[in-house]
């Protein structure tokens, strides 16, 4: 092809590609590959590169970077590859696409696209070509709600991603493909991104208009009332997510769900101007930034103590608050910037903590006495044990039967109960309770109350281990029905005194992941066993010594390997299979057999 042609050719097919009709565009590109010419792709591509971050360059601009992404994926030539080589950031801020240009193969080495206010486009599933990008920006693409694709599920497939931006998304409903990016840590939800929640379960969404939660404890009874809704809880829960930006959400109601984010460094819900309760954050220890400016419907702030390492609280406009730092008024006619860090931040968290101690302390019997009753009892004992005040200090001292199976920011909300170090400073404990606490997964720290004599662990459904209890030589009693994650009781082995003093049963009741008895075989104390519908537990040899049981309860048992006799122990027959006296006696030495033969 002569020069004149080829030059010919190139301004035609520029003319083409700068066409807002995109069958135009396409004729343009169908064009330049029935050239087929090197020289056409080189004049078209001149200007181009990438550059030492490895950002396209298109200096010219005569054609969008959207296309030169395409003509570079169907050359052949020394340009093309200069930029299929280096470049690893796609900016189509702004461009008019539909959909993302079919040449991802191509480009291997890209990290980041970038597609800011791509009002038009309706088609994201060209990502899935690019598994490697760590940085997604789809910021305001869905301002314009004539041009709104129907799901964002192909996010799901980036399991690389680790920054997304969704700001703005007003006319997108469903964000709940978020959720499954693992290695997530920075999300950005500037609104408003359209009428959503952060309840315990997950992301909720709502096609119509928002229920008006009361608080924490009618959320679940009311968060279906009057529009239609969906939940997911996936197991991620972005767990990684170490930002998160939730400002200018003036529908946010409702962030209990963020207090499974505990790797959350910084937070921002600045102009969430309809968020009441912030007892979610309570959890989010290693938040060092928080930002709640404008949010002037807030009124407890008692989670705020709770925040160790924050180094930075930004609380202007919280007109509301029920604690007040000193040195501000925190009313509107002031126009206040209240920005605290440092000793400031400190002192208020101080005083936050001095006046949810206010009612607290211990009564004649030892117990916990908490009279206002605006935060649980586990965070009075938190509180106390970072405090020096004389009140606290008595807590510390004096507390010997502590209830946590009661409340935790709210009537239900001690289910979210995931940690309980704090009780390691309260040494005396001699009855605890932890039930329901369904969250808990862990009580190794209950290896320093050498005092404790009573401990009700029922329905901790999370637990995985009694390792905790390990060496508690003085435990007298014991409640571990519906841990159903338990599967041995090996760490009981050495609790030689368990049940020496009273005649209360050893309740296993519904511990369906228990697999044997082996960890209770020593302790001869124990009179009463209740196993009902352990129905993984198979090895029961660990029950052959016990010589003072006089009661077992075995039904829903259908795996043990020793058969009492007069029972099939077959789900279908729906046995009643409680045993004492003789019938007891008789079983306990069938299993004497049956280890014998073995």
């Amino acid at each position: 092809m002569s020069p004149s042609e080829i030059e010919q050719n190139v301004n035609k097919i520029k003319e083409l590609l700068k066409s807002d009709d995109f069958d135009v565009v396409n004729t343009g590109l169908e064009l330049v590959r029935s050239l087929d010419e090197e020289a056409v792709y080189e004049n078209l591509l001149e200007g181009c590169g990438a550059d030492k971050e490895g950002k396209l360059v298109n200096e010219k601009k005569e054609i969008s970077d959207y296309l030169v992404c395409s003509l570079a994926s169907i050359s052949n030539g020394q340009k093309a590859k200069e930029i299929l080589d280096n470049v690893i950031t796609l900016d189509f801020s702004g461009d008019n696409m539909t959909e993302l240009p079919a040449v991802p193969e191509f480009f291997k080495n890209i990290k980041e696209v970038i597609l800011h206010e791509c009002y038009y486009l309706e088609d994201l599933e060209g990502l899935v070509n690019f598994p490697n990008i760590t940085r997604l920006d789809l910021g305001c693409c869905f301002e314009n709600e004539g041009h709104l694709f129907s799901s964002l599920e192909v996010l799901k497939k980036l399991k690389k991603l680790k920054k997304l931006d969704l700001s703005r998304c007003e006319y997108h409903h469903d964000l709940s493909p978020i959720l499954f990016l693992d290695n997530l840590n920075e999300l950005i939800l500037e609104g408003p991104i359209g009428k959503f929640n952060f309840p315990d379960e997950g992301i909720v969404y709502y096609s119509g208009e928002l229920p008006n939660f009361s608080g924490i404890a009618t959320q679940h009874k009311q968060r279906f009332i009057g529009s239609t809704s969906s939940s997911l809880a996936p197991e991620s829960r972005l767990i990684n997510l170490k930002k998160l930006d939730l400002s200018t959400n003036t529908s946010l109601e409702i962030i209990d769900g963020l207090a499974n984010l505990t790797n959350l460094v910084e937070l921002h819900l600045e102009g969430c101007y309809c968020l009441e309760n912030i007892d979610g954050l309570a959890n989010l220890t290693n938040l060092t930034k928080l930002t709640l400016n404008w949010c002037e419907s807030i009124t407890n702030v008692a989670s705020l103590a709770n925040l160790s390492n924050l180094n930075y609280l930004n609380l202007e406009g919280c007109y509301n608050i029920n604690v007040i730092p000193d040195g501000y008024t925190m009313k509107e006619e002031d126009n206040e910037s209240v920005e605290l860090d440092g000793e400031e931040l400190k002192s208020y968290q101080r005083k936050i903590t001095d006046q949810l101690l206010d009612g607290c302390g211990v009564n004649k019997e030892g117990e916990l006495v908490n009279e206002k009753q605006e935060i649980s009892n586990y965070k009075v004992c938190f509180l106390a044990s970072r405090s020096n005040l004389k009140i606290a200090k008595k807590i510390k001292l004096d507390l010997t039967k502590l209830d946590l199976s009661s409340s935790f920011f709210g009537s239900s909300s001690h289910m979210k109960l995931t940690n309980i170090d704090a009780l390691k400073y309260f040494q005396k404990i001699e009855s605890l309770q932890l039930g329901y606490c369904r969250l808990l997964t862990n009580i190794d720290v209950l290896l320093n109350l050498k005092n404790l004599k009573s401990l009700s662990l029922h329905n901790c459904h999370s637990l995985l281990n009694l390792n905790g209890i390990s060496t508690l030589y003085h435990l007298d009693y014991l409640d571990l029905a519906k841990c159903r994650s338990l599967r041995n009781l090996d760490a009981l082995q050495n609790l030689k005194n368990l049940f020496k003093n009273n005649d209360e049963t050893l309740y296993l009741t519904d511990c369906g992941s228990l697999e044997n008895l082996n960890g209770i075989s020593s302790l001869s104390h124990i009179k009463g066993i209740d196993l009902w519908n352990c129905t993984s537990l198979i090895n029961v040899d660990g029950l052959a010594n016990l010589t003072n049981l006089n009661y077992l309860n075995l039904e829903g048992c259908y795996n043990i390997n020793v058969i009492p006799d007069g029972y099939t122990m077959k789900e279908e027959d729906n046995e009643s299979v409680e045993l004492d006296g003789e019938e007891l006696k008789s079983y306990l030495q069938k299993i004497r057999d049956h280890i014998s033969s073995k």
